[in-house]
């Protein structure tokens, strides 16, 4: 494998917006079998303190089409709420939170809706500022911010009868007491929409995009509390909180029970805010770094996440982690892994943080942090990983992207360590990452894996 040390300094990296090979049935068997040892011995169990348990592998959030209803096909979707009075106070304290990626941010778009004319709605105006009114469209305020598009935004707002604040990945934005008045509720009977309201039949409020997570309380929540918690699912009742859709492959609400029916062209995926911080299994069998994510034996009950897109499964031998990048797409010539090995999270990254890159062309480059800013080349690395860059095959090729990283440079597997995971194009300054947040030159926003990370308790972003 030819080595690229070139002179790019990678600075800030900003996120934006979004054959089976058979080995038998014995090694079939085995693989079964370390599946089935994995979720018995060390199952994603649900804490004491009401924090759900996430299977990471599984989905994270539901697309939505953005789509108005038409004629002769109908392919707008949204969920629907059935009438309970719990979400309809009358007066009273609010907050509602949400995880959004949105296709744009020049639509008027729905997050939650009650009914924007007469009752409570929460949203986006045109130039990507959050919206809130809590008694129709007489009460419509609006966010200083503005939200991103094509990148995963918490978004937050809270009532309390006279005074709104917004919130934007968990930092205060604005405040407002303009238009006060009491939360007024819907009549008896009518739903409330998740990516859609039912009151508003000119614009078109379809959201388009992902939605992740979305809470209802009646309670006012401070900064702490939202920025503390917005990694964090909720499946038991908590102080507060009425509602939580985890969105996590229905419109079920583990909390109050009130279930969201699925209307029209919804779909759900395993690309989500949360989790945010990942398990990465043990698995006997031992890959071949050829580019190729096996996910039905090799990489068969590793840890998928997604990054904008791109499927990316994780798991470990005993000697090695695998990280293997499943269709990276045409317009993005490298692969990108940050580690955090010793787990310090200083900000921003330093010696300790690592860049392991693989180009398009087959060749691979390694970077240190300078603790002031653009990471610097470095070869404490070599001979510690390996990998490889796979287009294959025909008119329509996919291109992926294998790591081999060993357990030497990792130092274990019994410790905390951060990880963060980016695909970049030909502007090495802008890069799509996960987790949710992340930014490359800031450790504390990466993920936390390996170690006592089983059943994960997800840590904020600082």
């Amino acid at each position: 494998m030819k080595k690229k040390y070139d002179q790019i300094a990678f600075d800030k990296i900003t996120r934006k917006g979004y054959p089976s090979i058979e080995k038998g049935y014995g090694r079939k068997l085995i693989t079964a079998l370390l599946i089935i040892l994995f979720v018995v011995v060390f199952p994603f169990d649900e804490h004491s303190n009401g924090i759900a348990a996430v299977e990471v592998s599984g989905n994270h959030s539901a697309i939505f089409p953005g789509q108005r209803p038409s004629m002769p096909f109908d392919l707008s979707g949204y969920i629907e709420v059935p009438y309970a009075s719990e979400l309809n106070p009358s007066g009273g304290e609010m907050t509602i939170e949400a995880w959004i990626k949105p296709n744009a941010d020049n639509r008027n778009e729905t997050i939650v809706g009650n009914g924007w004319k007469s009752s409570y709605w929460f949203g986006l105006e045109g130039n990507g500022q959050l919206r809130f009114t809590p008694y129709g469209s007489a009460g419509l305020v609006d966010s200083v911010g503005t939200i991103q598009a094509g990148v995963w935004n918490h978004v937050a707002v809270t009532y309390d009868g006279t005074t709104r604040n917004f919130y934007l990945n968990g930092v205060h934005d604005s405040q407002s007491n303009a238009k006060p008045g009491n939360i007024v509720p819907a009549s008896p009977g009518q739903f409330l929409g998740i990516g859609f309201d039912r009151e508003d039949t000119f614009v078109p409020n379809y959201f388009g995009g992902l939605i992740d997570n979305v809470r209802i309380w009646n309670a006012v929540r401070n900064g702490a509390q939202i920025k503390d918690n917005m990694f964090t699912p909720f499946s038991s009742p908590q102080p507060g909180l009425i509602s939580e859709w985890h969105l996590d492959g229905s419109g079920n609400d583990p909390i109050g029970g009130h279930d969201g029916v699925i209307k029209g062209q919804i779909a759900f995926t395993n690309e989500g805010a949360i989790p945010h911080d990942v398990p990465i299994p043990a698995i006997i069998t031992t890959p071949i770094l050829d580019g190729i994510c096996n996910t039905t034996t090799e990489y068969a009950g590793g840890t998928q996440v997604t990054v904008d897109g791109t499927s990316v499964w994780l798991m470990r031998t005993s000697d090695d982690l695998w990280i293997c990048f499943d269709d990276l797409r045409v317009d993005s010539i490298r692969a990108l892994v940050f580690l955090d090995v010793d787990f310090t999270r200083r900000d921003p990254a330093h010696s300790e943080h690592l860049l392991l890159g693989i180009w398009n062309n087959d060749t691979i480059g390694a970077w240190k942090g300078s603790g002031v800013g653009p990471y610097v080349g470095t070869n404490s690395t070599d001979g510690k990983w390996d990998g490889k860059f796979l287009v294959c095959c025909g008119d329509f090729p996919t291109y992926r992207a294998e790591y081999r990283i060993s357990r030497d440079l990792i130092k274990g597997w019994h410790h905390a360590v951060g990880l963060a995971l980016g695909k970049s194009g030909a502007d090495f300054n802008f890069a799509d990452l996960w987790p949710a947040l992340a930014e490359n030159n800031l450790p504390s926003t990466w993920s936390r894996t390996l170690g006592s990370i089983v059943s994960y308790i997800p840590i904020a972003v600082r």
